[in-house]
């Protein structure tokens, strides 16, 4: 499944629905990728979380071991 911005424009108790939904599906054994521009959403939603820039990707982060701060670090260095 992709999930593009799922959560944009909708209010927290149909964002926790969808992210319910998403665990669901992983669970069941259904990949998943998971795009969005809210960091907080990354590290609560993701097990791997791959930066890109340009097409490529430059980095891999592990949510478990990266606070909010770290991680915007890593998006906003620069090539």
């Amino acid at each position: 499944m992709l999930y593009d911005e799922p959560s944009r424009g909708i209010d927290v108790s149909a964002k926790q629905q969808i992210f319910e939904i998403m665990w669901t599906q992983a669970r069941k054994g259904v990949a998943a990728v998971f795009v969005s521009t809210e960091l907080e959403e990354l590290l609560e939603v993701c097990h791997r979380i791959l930066i890109m820039r340009h097409g490529r990707i430059v980095d891999e982060v592990n949510p478990d071991n990266t606070n909010i701060n770290e991680l915007y670090e890593i998006c906003m260095r620069g090539d």
